[in-house]
């Protein structure tokens, strides 16, 4: 949330039927983000990806509901905005969704990232589970 504050776009919670969704019609873009969402985990993750859409798509009207839509190169590039603010590590890890599964309130993400990158040899993929929690 606090990103969204650095670049002057406001987060609101509100009841609606998205995850949340990045609402530019406005005479300034803001963050509209569901009231049933786990705010410190897949909240975090949502409106860091808005925020990547805001930054790299300015002026997009792309919508994507429901998958495949999260494949499209679109969400692609906001998805690795979102795993890269959330990434623990100090080293970017190049990061790319593979899969996306939903189990019982907690979002599955299956994640393939490099873990060295070497002009010599090319880079060394290796993949992750990142679990987070949906609901509240």
């Amino acid at each position: 949330m606090q990103l969204a504050e650095r670049f002057g776009i406001p987060v609101r919670t509100r009841s609606i039927q998205y995850d949340a969704t990045l609402v530019s019609s406005a005479p300034r873009p803001w963050i509209a983000i569901s009231d049933r969402l786990h705010l410190e985990t897949w909240g975090v993750f949502c409106v860091v990806h808005e925020v990547g859409h805001l930054l790299l798509h300015p002026g997009s009207r792309d919508l994507y509901l429901r998958s495949p839509g999260w494949l499209s190169k679109t969400e692609s590039q906001a998805n690795v905005i979102a795993l890269l603010a959330l990434w623990p590590h100090r080293s970017a890890p190049y990061p790319k969704i593979l899969e996306i599964k939903e189990d019982n309130g907690l979002v599955h993400l299956t994640i393939a990232l490099t873990t060295q990158l070497r002009y010599d040899l090319g880079q060394t993929w290796t993949s992750r589970q990142l679990t987070l929690q949906r609901y509240k």
